[in-house]
């Protein structure tokens, strides 16, 4: 292999890829369809505001002038050391889509799940006790790792709690949609019904007018 050959690869390999100047990158179905991201619904992610000092706006305004920067932090519920607190990536963006659009939306709570004091039979001082180390919904609780249960009373029993909730949720949601469905006929057809009924009441009103009017008729 020529040095120039050489030379060129080696440069190659050293220069970052540029995804954004790659037509086909989809960031959003990388992070939908890559199994390394299969647990982030157990994840409590916080997106906020940091002012960052800007050093080359800085140094040409002699003075110090701060930017900024929206950050992204991760928490694994239940492990307070397992905390990254980072400047957050376009790939932080889709990941947490649900998250992200409710920080742009001004919403202080980001988090989606079903939260903790739906849980029946979980105390609200059991409630703020998950809440201070993160976990704060159904889900989470359910996905916790027996690690991090391990500083919780009774943490195996709420546990198992919480899995068998989903697992009730899941199986009745069909039923509930049908039910809304049938609902939702049962007050169409009820309009319907009032409807029919409101004319059925302006004929006899209009044929009670008209008898009348021939009856006098008759009587002149």
């Amino acid at each position: 292999m020529s040095s120039d050959v050489a030379s060129e690869i080696a440069a190659n390999e050293s220069t970052p890829t540029n995804w954004g100047a790659v037509a086909e990158f989809d960031i959003d179905a990388m992070t939908s369809n890559n199994s390394r991201f299969a647990e982030d619904e157990a994840l409590h992610v916080l997106f906020y505001i940091k002012p960052s000092i800007s050093q080359t706006l800085s140094d040409a305004a002699k003075r110090p002038i701060y930017e900024d920067v929206e950050q992204v932090k991760i928490f694994t519920p239940g492990e307070k050391r397992s905390i990254i607190d980072r400047p957050a990536t376009d790939i932080d963006m889709s990941r947490f889509k649900v998250q992200y659009e409710r920080f742009k939306a001004g919403k202080e709570e980001q988090q989606s799940g079903t939260p903790l004091h739906f849980l029946p039979g979980l105390s609200a001082s059991k409630v703020e006790e998950y809440k201070y180390s993160k976990i704060l919904t159904v889900e989470q609780l359910a996905g916790a790792s027996d690690g991090a249960g391990q500083a919780f009373m009774g943490f195996s029993a709420d546990k198992k709690r919480a899995q068998a909730y989903l697992r009730l949720a899941d199986a009745r949601a069909p039923v509930a949609e049908v039910d809304e469905r049938l609902s939702a006929e049962n007050e169409t057809l009820k309009l319907q019904l009032e409807t029919l009924q409101k004319q059925i009441d302006s004929i006899v009103s209009t044929k009670k007018r008209s008898g009348k009017k021939t009856t006098e008729v008759e009587t002149d």
